[in-house]
């Protein structure tokens, strides 16, 4: 490991680092770019010691080790909804034929999956998000002659 890769995270922590710099990042104790400083192994205010470096190492091996763990838990749960969403019928019940505007509806919120926005609803308020009572309300409001038949 160079003295560039083992002090550049210390340096990227440091409350003497300028701040909101973009490219070049100065030392504000001795002026000079962060990354000449981690590559010589010379902080001004003597932060590259042993166990700076442990710790700080410590530190981002924890964070990528939870970052991980996020990452395989979201990958788990996006597997869990896609197996359910495959087993399970669509939230509300969409007809192959459209009775009315509801129907109509139904068919465009499940397609944009705006029906998966109803379904986080329910399940965070345990509320019913009302989706099957507006579309039969729509449907008998502005009813169809002659159903449409399904656009798959």
């Amino acid at each position: 490991m160079t003295n560039f890769q083992k002090y550049i995270p210390i340096c990227h922590t440091c409350e003497f680092r300028q701040k909101e710099c973009s490219g070049l990042c100065v030392c504000t104790i001795n002026g000079i770019d962060i990354s000449k400083n981690a590559t010589a192994a010379t902080c001004p205010k003597g932060k590259f010691t042993d166990e700076s470096v442990q710790a700080e190492h410590k530190r981002r091996e924890e964070f990528l080790a939870r970052q991980k763990a996020a990452k395989e838990r979201y990958k788990a749960r996006v597997a869990a909804e896609a197996q359910a969403g495959h087993q399970e019928t669509a939230h509300q019940e969409i007809p192959q034929q459209s009775r009315g505007l509801g129907d109509t509806i139904a068919k465009i919120t499940h397609a944009t999956r705006l029906d998966k926005v109803a379904k986080a609803y329910t399940a965070i308020t345990g509320k019913d998000c009302g989706c099957k009572k507006r579309q039969e309300a729509l449907n008998k409001l502005v009813p169809y002659e002659n159903p449409s038949p399904s656009p798959e």
